[in-house]
This record gives structure tokens, C-alpha cells and sequence, in this order.
């Protein structure tokens, strides 16, 4: 992995980096949506990455130009509520 791969995925590790490659392989139907949108600079000119690591997180889409992340999120998020705090933290923080 050259520097700027290494400086765009914020510390991902090879396991992190694999698992965002298998979530890229099985979206949900709302995130297929939103990146039928999103992908080619469709929004604003601006590129998006779909299953975005970033250390130990995996991110929906990701804005690099923007830095702003875009998660779509379903049932299961309403019982992560703590989690999903805290990961929001984390993610500010880089």
C-alpha cells in the first residue's frame, strides 16, 4: 500500500480493509440507492467512496474533499445507540 493509500484509509488494518471490500460486495437496497447517486461526482462534482474504512470503522460513503461521511443506517442501529455515539466521537476526532 503506497503513502497515500495508507493516509486515506486513517490506520485501516488488512482485516478492516477486506471486510470493507465484502460490504462493498453486499450492499442493502438503501445503500444501492443512495450510491447509484452518489458514484461517478453525480453530487456537487465531489467523489464518494462506498465502504469507507477508517482504522477499526467501516463508513457507508465517504467525502475525502468534503470529509464528511454519509451512513445509512437501519433497524439494527436502534439497538446500538451507545456504540453509534461513540463511533461518531471517534470518527469526529479523525
Amino acid at each position: 500500500m503506497d503513502e497515500l493509500e495508507k493516509n486515506m484509509y486513517y490506520g485501516a488494518t488488512p482485516v478492516t480493509l477486506k471486510k470493507a471490500k465484502q460490504l462493498r460486495n453486499r450492499m442493502t437496497l438503501s445503500e444501492q440507492i443512495l450510491w447509484e447517486k452518489l458514484k461517478n461526482k453525480q453530487i456537487c462534482g465531489v467523489r464518494y467512496r462506498r465502504q469507507h474504512p477508517f482504522e477499526t470503522f467501516i463508513v457507508d460513503f465517504y467525502c475525502s474533499k468534503l470529509q464528511l461521511v454519509v451512513e445509512i443506517d437501519g433497524k439494527i442501529h436502534d439497538e446500538r445507540v451507545e456504540y453509534d455515539l461513540e463511533r461518531t466521537h471517534e470518527l469526529q476526532n479523525l
